[in-house]
């Protein structure tokens, strides 16, 4: 029994010490406060002695949202009642309508006889700076929620705040509506509108409804309405909607419309610079970067050394330049810009947005540069009059990829236009430098040049300039070099490829046009100057047509030095004049395992060489041509293991060839060849050629053209019980 008192006293002596250390805890951590604020209510009181109102009575709300801010703990929550509250203070050297230095609450969408349920549409509640100065400025460690609320007319003009290299706060204006400087802020389903990040000044702008300093990833910019902000209405300006410098913030799930970066501007809507932010799940629209001479990223303008992930949003009607810039320095990125190492570009839209309105433009959808081998851009919709350029020469309708070496998968490019009245290259997408791959995409409708009735386009789906880039496993069809008449001359229909030694692997490359004009080559794919391999690809029913010269309906080789043709299907395209199928000029290289057939029209012959070219051409399969092989002034052609079939001429003088295959070709309605072929097993083994167009392996004796026929062998099926 003793022993029972003991153990009894021991309890009660321990419950009492856990109750004074919860009473300890909760006296150092009050409860958050509720405090009220209205426009019909009052901060200090009048009478004998000083009344000084701490907002926390429903029924006597404080007036100003500051003065409740004052009173607030860490933790406490803000209630703002419908209505404009106005007015401006200097605070710790800085003027705006609101300090935040504490972890608060501040949410807006009540009434005076509704403080439980936030409607911030019906019950707008508008803190308005007048352009007298920021609305919020947020400073500290601090993670501030500003939420319901109507951010309006601030401006960040002679406030400073965007640090120079040197870490100097006091070079460049930012952050008209809220400026954020090391803190997490939560912007949570705001209106940010009509905010300046330099009005008159004359320094540059900043961020005009929003910025964000060494933002960790814990801030969120979410479900706002991010419209008609400025981040300088004078020179420079950058980010007009938002701008995020070293952070690493959530943008997400917000509308970014009708922004401006300044007349030198980046970033319409959103600017980065360095961080890792994640941009996904917004609508950019609308956006304008700049007004003259250089601008970059209507959308959105991007430069980091670290990752950054942009998924899920829609890019629409954004431009890069809306106005007169320099010829010699062209716009970039219509919709997106990005210049950095690592970056993820995947499910987003890009509709109808312009790198440049009446100068030289590049991207018309996205503009990405010096993208590493980690880079993936996947998955995007490109389409729908993307343009790179409205006024003098553009390239890249819907995509230009610069200098990088990233993976561009499974994208949807079509529609769009490299340039409406000069000079344009890459419809769909351009290639500077670099390498890379581009793998599995569809490239179809897109035009190089349009109208410009004296000039020339090249490449209606895709322009690769000195690059070692790899095209495999793509559709580039039913694109257009140029549509004008008269004198235009359109080079390259699906492709076009200057210097470099590129791979084109594997794709499908049908129903594209080089031109409508004078001057018309290579309707499929046209190369020049490039050391070139093109394998297992299917070029099919393009045509290259011109009223005075038109050459190479399905390849045209032009000073290609060396070169490969493996593995591919030239069927059915259509020249006006020279080499309907294949027109090789002034160049060095060799056919091997092609199957060309019923290429037409013109000088109906299926491979046409000449200008001191040297060409070998072996285990190929030529039928259903006025002439197989031709040669005009080459120095050597020299055909081996070749199966002519029903040809009016298989070869003309001058033209070599040896251990001729005899017919007949049967092949199938798409050339691969049928049981009766006599293509199967009679070619020579070429220890470089293992596979065939559709990846087939080639074993033991190989069969002349393009297919490799497998026979399939079907194993019975044993059931057992």
């Amino acid at each position: 029994m003793l022993q029972l008192k003991r153990l009894g006293s021991t309890v009660i002596w321990c419950l009492g010490m856990m109750l004074s250390l919860f009473s300890l805890l909760s006296t150092a951590h009050a409860a958050p406060t509720l405090r009220y604020v209205a426009t019909s209510g009052y901060n200090t009181g009048i009478g004998p002695l000083p009344v000084i109102n701490q907002c926390t009575d429903n029924t006597k709300p404080c007036r100003t949202v500051q003065w409740a801010v004052n009173r607030s703990n860490s933790g406490d929550e803000i209630r703002v009642a419908t209505g404009v509250y106005t007015g401006v203070q200097a605070w710790a050297g800085v003027t705006q309508s609101v300090y935040l230095s504490k972890t608060i609450t501040i949410r807006g969408g009540y009434t005076t006889t509704d403080w439980l349920i936030s409607n911030p549409i019906k019950r707008p509640t508008v803190l308005d700076a007048e352009g007298k100065g920021r609305v919020f400025y947020i400073t500290g460690k601090a993670a501030p929620t500003l939420e319901g609320l109507r951010i309006v007319n601030g401006s960040a003009s002679d406030l400073r705040g965007d640090p120079n290299s040197a870490g100097d706060p006091d070079r460049n204006d930012a952050g008209g509506g809220i400026y954020s400087h090391d803190a997490s802020p939560l912007i949570v389903n705001n209106v940010i509108s009509g905010n300046n990040g330099c009005d008159g000044c004359s320094t540059y702008g900043r961020g005009g409804g929003i910025y964000l300093f060494n933002a960790p990833a814990t801030a969120l910019i979410s479900g706002n309405l991010i419209v008609n902000n400025q981040a300088a209405n004078t020179i420079l300006g950058w980010g007009g909607g938002v701008a995020l410098r070293e952070s690493d913030a959530r943008v997400v799930f917000n509308t970014i419309a009708h922004n401006q970066g300044g007349t030198v501007g980046d970033g319409g809507g959103i600017y980065i610079l360095d961080g890792s932010p994640t941009i996904a799940d917004n609508l950019i629209l609308t956006n304008t970067a700049g007004t003259g001479v250089l601008c970059n990223g209507g959308g959105l303008f991007a430069r980091s050394s670290t990752p950054i992930t942009i998924e899920r949003n829609l890019f629409q009607d954004n431009r890069a330049l809306f106005g007169t810039g320099v010829i010699s320095m062209p716009s970039t990125g219509g919709g997106l810009y990005f210049n950095g190492a690592r970056v993820s570009i995947r499910d987003n839209v890009f509709r109808s947005n312009t790198a440049a309105t009446s100068q030289a433009g590049l991207g018309g959808g996205l503009y990405l540069s010096n993208l590493a081998a980690s880079s993936r851009v996947s998955g995007n919709h490109v389409f729908g009059n993307n343009r790179a350029s409205y006024g003098v020469y553009g390239d890249g309708g819907g995509l230009y990829l610069n200098q990088s070496q990233a993976t561009v998968a499974h994208n949807t490019v079509f529609n769009n236009i490299a340039s409406s009245s000069d000079q344009g290259a890459g419809g769909g997408v351009y290639v500077n430098g670099g390498g890379g791959l581009l793998h599995d995409n569809v490239i179809t409708g897109n035009l190089a040049m349009l109208g410009a009735v004296s000039d020339w386009g090249y490449g209606g789906g895709v322009a690769i300039s000195n690059s070692v880039v790899t095209l495999r496993d793509n559709r580039i069809v039913e694109n257009l070099a140029n549509s004008a008449p008269g004198n235009a001359s359109g080079v390259g229909g699906g492709l076009w490829i200057y210097l470099g030694a590129p791979q084109i692997i594997g794709n499908e490359i049908s129903g594209n046009t080089s031109g409508a004009g004078s001057i018309g080559l290579g309707g499929g794919l046209y190369a020049e100057e490039t050391q070139l391999t093109i394998d297992r690809n299917t070029i099919q029913s393009n045509r290259a047509t011109g009223d005075l010269s038109s050459r190479g309906g399905g390849v045209r080789l032009n000073h290609c030095t060396p070169f490969t043709l493996t593995n591919n299907i030239v069927a059915h395209n259509v020249v006006s004049q020279t080499g309907s199928g294949v027109a090789i000029v002034a160049s060095a290289g060799q056919l091997a395992h092609n199957t060309i057939a019923a290429n037409d029209l013109g000088d109906d012959v299926g491979v046409s060489v000449s200008s001191g070219s040297q060409v070998t051409l072996t285990n190929n399969l030529i039928a259903n041509q006025a002439v197989g092989i031709s040669q005009t002034g080459a120095i050597l052609v020299m055909a081996d293991y070749t199966l002519f079939d029903n040809n009016g001429a298989n070869y003309n003088t001058g033209v070599t060839s040896a251990h001729e295959v005899p017919g007949p070709a049967a092949l199938t309605a798409d050339y691969h060849l049928q049981s009766s072929s006599n293509a199967i097993d009679h070619g020579t083994p070429l220890i470089w050629v293992t596979l065939d167009v559709d990846d087939d392996p080639r074993l033991g004796l190989p069969d002349v053209g393009a297919d490799e026929r497998v026979t399939h062998v079907w194993l019975p099926v044993v059931l057992r019980q």
